[in-house]
């Protein structure tokens, strides 16, 4: 069979074509790049090492756009010119302070600045070079054609998608999926990533003395009979540290042992620890948790709570556990009580540990006492975003049938001060709605694990609370749908607005059109719902500034497979404008020039 010309030269085209983009990338490689930054925000470009092996970047140089030397070896500090397995590090058009202080770049990223010169905004190449002047990695940008316009001064970065493929090539590109990228770390693996419920379980209690808080404890083999009991003991010579206690070999569970008993063929050993509470007191109930090897007593403000391992009857210095623990292992609710011990203000928990024999050779204690109060379910916390003033929020879910207002509720990080901040203004939640008020600026703490308290205007009812330990690093922790008992970690927090994937919502909502006035403007600009499901427009925005200044909130919805327009004003520059789509963070959804 004969073949024309033309249809080999095209068929060798596309091969040559799919060869580059498949062909192994270089062994570094440029793996994100922010050419033009938000305000006054620097430049970055974030170089990987793609291989196991050390590289020696001594005197490597930056070129074609912005200008950077490294630094040459130096016998001193000889491991500071090798680029780690897989390690990222950062060059930046500003001193490497500022450049950590503006992007909150972690400790161990090494940052590298400042260059000279300046990346083109319109569009140019990068190259690296080592010692010698040859190239190890080059990559030409542009703002135009296939590359994505949210990376030009809308706050994304243009990052590599697979470092395993050949760098200069459009097609390995695309935007940050996290507003300002990851610089230094490793891009966000998804829009919205699943996580256990953070929910506390009111009916089972809050935690007030955990496994890993400090306690002053007394392991000299000494009998301090029943004095050390009572909450006015002085304890103050008494050594101290954080939970778990004892020895032990064998693996034990979370957070471990972190502070050793004296082992010194001892039976007996004694351990305080103080908590304030200032809820209610009629209708609690009082339970521990414990990792114990063998026996223990407990006390609240010199009152027997209980005892686990013990025998009946009184209890002394020589009193043996009555039981043999082999590996000590959670145990929960080992005691359940009424809290008739419990005061208003400072409690006192007191612990006798005891051993099974004085020469066994291990012992552990850790104790969690929790309080389980009168709750109330009706809002519930629906969002929350750990930051600054401004940044940070905690956003609520009414899922009844009639407006709640926020005035006079509590807000707590702290569940023995429940009324630690009062809600002073009328924030109105509406039925099967949402509302918010800010983090820090309601008195909590930008601290993991992340902890919040809804309570009542009693300042003592618990409504909702959530304790989580996720990470500080942008992404809000939230449930979907709203009200709903799933959770997952959002890369882009949707403040009074329903939470859903980057990835989903900019896969379904397209930029369709667009219709050009007789005065130099966009004057409406039209949506496709691409998905089988309608999709809330509440909570997003038009733009067509790339700092987003002259945006435009969209409400109401776009049905399945439907379209729906906006009137806008968005004035025209040579002919052209660029239209955003975004959300309340400012995460760029979707951009196309028109």
């Amino acid at each position: 069979m004969k073949q024309s010309c033309s249809s080999l030269l095209a068929g060798f085209s596309i091969a040559l074509a799919c060869l580059s983009l498949t062909a192994r990338a270089e062994q570094v490689v440029i793996s994100e790049i922010m050419y033009h930054p938000p305000g006054d925000l620097p430049e970055f470009i974030e170089v990987q090492n793609n291989t196991s092996t050390p590289l020696d970047m001594a005197e490597w140089r930056l070129r074609d756009g912005a200008d950077y030397d490294f630094p040459a070896f130096n016998p001193a500090q000889a491991d500071q010119v090798f680029l780690k397995p897989f390690e990222r590090i950062l060059l930046t058009s500003t001193d490497p302070a500022a450049m950590r202080s503006a992007y909150n770049v972690p400790a161990n990223i090494r940052i590298f600045g400042p260059w000279s010169g300046a990346l083109d905004n319109a569009g140019e190449r990068i190259t690296l070079k080592d010692k010698n002047g040859v190239s190890l990695c080059t990559v030409a940008y542009n703002d135009r054609g296939r590359w994505p316009v949210a990376a030009d001064g809308a706050g994304h970065t243009l990052v590599l998608r697979n470092p395993d493929r050949h760098i200069d090539d459009v097609r390995n590109w695309t935007i940050s999926s996290k507003r300002l990228g990851t610089p230094g770390t490793e891009p966000a693996a998804a829009p919205e990533t699943p996580v256990t419920s953070p929910e506390v379980n009111l009916s089972e209690g809050i935690p007030f003395v955990n496994y890993g808080d400090t306690w002053r404890f007394h392991d000299q083999n000494v009998d301090l009979l029943t004095a050390w009991r009572a909450p006015d003991f002085d304890d103050s010579s008494w050594a101290q540290g954080p939970g778990l206690f004892g020895f032990e070999n064998a693996a034990l569970p979370s957070p471990g042992i972190r502070t050793p008993f004296a082992d010194i063929n001892q039976l007996t050993y004694y351990a305080r620890t103080r908590f304030t509470y200032n809820g209610p007191i009629t209708g609690v109930t009082l339970s521990i948790d414990q990792i114990i090897d063998d026996g223990a007593v407990y006390y609240l403000n010199g009152t027997e709570l209980g005892r686990s391992g013990m025998p009946g009857g009184a209890i002394g210095f020589g009193t043996r556990a009555n039981r043999t623990v082999g590996d000590a292992t959670e145990e929960l609710n080992v005691i359940t009580v009424p809290g008739t011990s419990l005061r208003e203000g400072v409690n006192v928990l007191a612990a006798e540990v005891h051993q099974v024999g004085a020469t066994s050779s291990d012992i552990v204690f850790g104790a969690r006492l929790k309080i389980s109060a009168p709750s109330q379910p009706s809002l519930l916390i629906n969002e929350v975003l750990p930051g600054i003033a401004g940044t940070g929020f905690v956003e609520f879910f009414n899922p009844r049938a009639t407006n709640v207002n926020l005035r006079n509720h509590y807000i707590t990080d702290d569940p023995g001060n429940l009324a630690k901040f009062r809600i002073d203004s009328d924030i109105v939640v509406p039925p099967s709605g949402l509302a918010s008020i800010g983090f820090t600026e309601s008195g909590l703490a930008v601290r993991s694990p992340v902890r919040v308290y809804l309570v009542d205007t009693d300042g003592l009812t618990i409504l909702n609370a959530i304790d989580s330990a996720i990470p500080l690093d942008g992404r809000s922790l939230g449930r979907k749908p709203s009200g709903g008992g799933s959770w997952f970690l959002f890369t882009d927090p949707t403040r009074n607005a329903p939470n859903a994937s980057v990835s989903g919502l900019a896969a379904s909502l397209r930029l369709n059109e667009v219709h050009f006035s007789t005065t130099n403007t966009i004057d409406w600009v039209e949506l496709r719902n691409g998905s089988d499901t309608t999709i809330p427009l509440n909570g997003l925005f038009l733009a067509s500034r790339s700092d987003l200044t002259d945006r435009i909130s969209l409400t109401g919805s776009v049905a399945a497979g439907g379209f729906v327009s906006r009137d806008t004003s968005f004035r025209l520059s040579g002919g052209e404008a660029t239209v955003f789509l975004v959300n309340a963070s400012g995460t760029v959804l979707g951009a196309q020039v028109f």
